[in-house]
């Protein structure tokens, strides 16, 4: 499967940034979007597993 990327200018607040770069820094990501990407992932896998 071929992931394409696509650029976005986010605004987030101080406490998700601090976030994003406390993922970044556990998990080694050297770009934010990565780090978003994988929480993301994280997220949706969560989700999924989620009785409705």
């Amino acid at each position: 499967m071929s992931a394409s990327k696509h650029r976005r200018m986010i605004s987030l607040s101080e406490e998700a940034d601090e976030y994003v770069h406390k993922h970044m820094k556990e998990r080694g990501y050297r770009f934010p979007g990565d780090a978003i990407e994988d929480i993301i992932r994280g997220y949706e896998k969560l989700r999924s597993n989620v009785p409705r």
